[in-house]
Protein backbone atom coordinates (compact mmCIF):
# COMPACT_ATOMS: atom_id res chain seq x y z
CA UNK A 1 0.00 0.00 0.00
CA UNK A 2 1.41 3.38 -0.96
CA UNK A 3 1.59 6.07 1.69
CA UNK A 4 0.20 9.49 0.87
CA UNK A 5 1.24 12.81 2.32
CA UNK A 6 -1.58 14.76 3.98
CA UNK A 7 -2.09 18.24 2.56
CA UNK A 8 -0.70 21.21 4.47
CA UNK A 9 -4.28 22.45 4.86
CA UNK A 10 -5.24 19.21 6.58
CA UNK A 11 -2.31 19.54 8.96
CA UNK A 12 -3.07 23.19 9.69
CA UNK A 13 0.45 24.33 8.75
CA UNK A 14 0.94 28.04 8.17
CA UNK A 15 4.71 28.09 7.63
CA UNK A 16 6.55 27.34 4.42
CA UNK A 17 9.36 25.58 6.32
CA UNK A 18 13.09 26.22 6.46
CA UNK A 19 14.73 28.44 3.87
CA UNK A 20 18.42 28.65 3.05
CA UNK A 21 20.25 31.78 4.29
CA UNK A 22 23.99 31.15 3.80
CA UNK A 23 26.78 28.61 3.63
CA UNK A 24 30.31 29.37 4.78
CA UNK A 25 33.47 27.30 4.70
CA UNK A 26 35.93 28.66 7.24
CA UNK A 27 39.62 27.91 7.58
CA UNK A 28 41.70 29.09 10.53
CA UNK A 29 39.06 31.62 11.62
CA UNK A 30 39.16 33.18 15.08
CA UNK A 31 35.34 33.10 15.02
CA UNK A 32 32.38 32.47 12.75
CA UNK A 33 29.81 35.28 12.90
CA UNK A 34 26.19 35.20 11.74
CA UNK A 35 24.68 38.70 11.63
CA UNK A 36 21.48 40.39 10.47
CA UNK A 37 19.02 38.07 12.23
CA UNK A 38 15.46 39.16 11.40
CA UNK A 39 12.50 39.44 13.76
CA UNK A 40 9.92 36.62 13.72
CA UNK A 41 12.26 33.89 12.47
CA UNK A 42 13.73 30.79 14.10
CA UNK A 43 17.27 30.00 12.93
CA UNK A 44 18.98 26.66 12.48
CA UNK A 45 22.71 26.29 11.98
CA UNK A 46 24.23 23.04 10.79
CA UNK A 47 27.93 22.40 10.66
CA UNK A 48 30.19 19.61 9.49
CA UNK A 49 33.93 18.88 9.42
CA UNK A 50 34.28 21.20 12.44
CA UNK A 51 37.81 21.19 13.85
CA UNK A 52 39.56 23.69 16.09
CA UNK A 53 43.28 24.16 15.32
CA UNK A 54 44.06 22.67 18.73
CA UNK A 55 41.88 20.51 20.96
CA UNK A 56 39.44 23.11 22.29
CA UNK A 57 35.94 23.82 23.51
CA UNK A 58 33.58 25.56 21.12
CA UNK A 59 31.70 28.54 22.52
CA UNK A 60 28.55 30.40 21.48
CA UNK A 61 27.63 33.96 22.30
CA UNK A 62 25.00 36.42 21.12
CA UNK A 63 25.37 39.89 19.64
CA UNK A 64 23.06 42.88 19.88
CA UNK A 65 22.67 45.97 17.73
CA UNK A 66 23.77 46.64 14.17
CA UNK A 67 27.53 46.44 14.85
CA UNK A 68 27.03 43.95 16.83
CA UNK A 69 28.12 44.14 20.47
CA UNK A 70 29.03 40.62 21.66
CA UNK A 71 27.44 39.81 25.01
CA UNK A 72 29.83 38.33 27.59
CA UNK A 73 27.67 37.56 30.62
CA UNK A 74 24.37 36.13 31.90
CA UNK A 75 24.15 32.88 29.93
CA UNK A 76 22.50 29.96 31.69
CA UNK A 77 21.46 26.44 30.82
CA UNK A 78 22.63 22.83 30.84
CA UNK A 79 25.07 20.89 28.67
CA UNK A 80 25.27 17.11 28.64
CA UNK A 81 27.69 14.54 27.29
CA UNK A 82 27.22 10.97 26.22
CA UNK A 83 30.22 8.75 25.74
CA UNK A 84 30.36 5.00 25.21
CA UNK A 85 31.08 4.35 28.89
CA UNK A 86 30.09 7.55 30.69
CA UNK A 87 27.61 10.38 30.64
CA UNK A 88 27.06 13.55 32.63
CA UNK A 89 25.92 17.14 32.56
CA UNK A 90 27.22 20.57 33.48
CA UNK A 91 25.21 23.64 34.47
CA UNK A 92 25.81 26.92 32.64
CA UNK A 93 25.26 29.68 35.22
CA UNK A 94 26.00 33.40 34.74
CA UNK A 95 28.60 32.39 32.20
CA UNK A 96 30.45 34.59 29.71
CA UNK A 97 29.42 32.24 26.86
CA UNK A 98 27.52 29.03 26.15
CA UNK A 99 29.92 26.08 26.10
CA UNK A 100 28.73 23.68 23.38
CA UNK A 101 30.63 20.78 24.92
CA UNK A 102 30.61 19.21 28.37
CA UNK A 103 33.08 20.18 31.07
CA UNK A 104 36.71 19.49 30.28
CA UNK A 105 35.97 17.63 27.04
CA UNK A 106 37.31 19.21 23.86
CA UNK A 107 36.80 18.86 20.12
CA UNK A 108 39.55 17.05 18.24
CA UNK A 109 41.90 19.02 15.98
CA UNK A 110 42.80 15.92 13.95
CA UNK A 111 41.98 16.43 10.25
CA UNK A 112 40.26 13.03 10.14
CA UNK A 113 38.04 13.78 13.13
CA UNK A 114 35.76 16.61 11.93
CA UNK A 115 32.72 17.00 14.17
CA UNK A 116 29.15 18.04 13.40
CA UNK A 117 26.71 20.51 14.93
CA UNK A 118 23.01 21.32 14.86
CA UNK A 119 21.99 24.52 16.66
CA UNK A 120 18.48 25.96 16.91
CA UNK A 121 17.80 29.57 17.99
CA UNK A 122 14.20 30.35 18.86
CA UNK A 123 13.16 33.75 17.39
CA UNK A 124 16.27 35.55 18.70
CA UNK A 125 15.51 39.07 17.42
CA UNK A 126 12.67 39.77 19.85
CA UNK A 127 12.84 41.40 23.25
CA UNK A 128 12.62 38.13 25.19
CA UNK A 129 15.25 35.88 26.73
CA UNK A 130 16.75 34.11 23.69
CA UNK A 131 16.66 30.32 23.93
CA UNK A 132 18.79 27.84 22.01
CA UNK A 133 19.19 24.08 21.85
CA UNK A 134 21.98 22.04 20.27
CA UNK A 135 23.47 18.66 19.62
CA UNK A 136 26.91 17.91 18.29
CA UNK A 137 29.31 15.07 17.76
CA UNK A 138 33.07 15.09 17.97
CA UNK A 139 35.19 12.07 17.15
CA UNK A 140 38.36 11.62 19.14
CA UNK A 141 40.47 9.30 17.02
CA UNK A 142 43.26 8.77 19.55
CA UNK A 143 40.89 6.95 21.90
CA UNK A 144 38.56 5.55 19.19
CA UNK A 145 35.45 7.10 20.70
CA UNK A 146 32.66 9.51 19.85
CA UNK A 147 31.60 12.30 22.16
CA UNK A 148 27.99 13.44 21.81
CA UNK A 149 27.16 16.79 23.36
CA UNK A 150 23.65 18.22 23.77
CA UNK A 151 22.09 21.05 25.67
CA UNK A 152 19.78 24.00 26.01
CA UNK A 153 20.56 27.49 27.23
CA UNK A 154 19.40 31.07 27.16
CA UNK A 155 20.78 34.55 27.49
CA UNK A 156 19.19 36.05 30.60
CA UNK A 157 18.28 39.41 29.08
CA UNK A 158 15.12 40.67 27.41
CA UNK A 159 17.09 42.26 24.57
CA UNK A 160 16.78 41.48 20.86
CA UNK A 161 19.62 39.32 19.53
CA UNK A 162 20.76 40.36 16.03
CA UNK A 163 23.78 38.03 15.67
CA UNK A 164 25.51 34.99 17.07
CA UNK A 165 29.10 33.83 17.07
CA UNK A 166 30.94 30.50 17.38
CA UNK A 167 34.57 30.53 18.49
CA UNK A 168 37.09 28.09 19.97
CA UNK A 169 38.40 28.44 23.52
CA UNK A 170 41.90 28.49 22.04
CA UNK A 171 43.35 28.68 18.54
CA UNK A 172 41.23 28.94 15.39
CA UNK A 173 38.25 27.15 13.85
CA UNK A 174 37.75 25.19 10.61
CA UNK A 175 34.47 23.85 9.24
CA UNK A 176 31.47 24.16 6.95
CA UNK A 177 28.43 26.01 8.29
CA UNK A 178 24.96 26.37 6.77
CA UNK A 179 22.33 28.74 8.17
CA UNK A 180 18.57 28.34 7.63
CA UNK A 181 15.57 30.28 8.89
CA UNK A 182 11.86 29.61 9.35
CA UNK A 183 9.11 32.21 9.68
CA UNK A 184 7.42 32.22 13.07
CA UNK A 185 3.67 32.76 12.83
CA UNK A 186 1.45 33.92 15.65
Amino acid sequence: MAATKPSDTFLGLTSSGWEFVSRDKVTTAASVNFTGLDTNYDYELTGDDIRPSAGASIHLRYGTGATPTWQTSNYEGQCGRFLTTTSGSDPITSAAYINLNHGGASWSANAADGGSLELLLHDPNTAVKTMCAWSCRSHVNTSARYDIFYGAARWDSATAVTAFQLYPSTGTLNGNFTLYRRKVTA
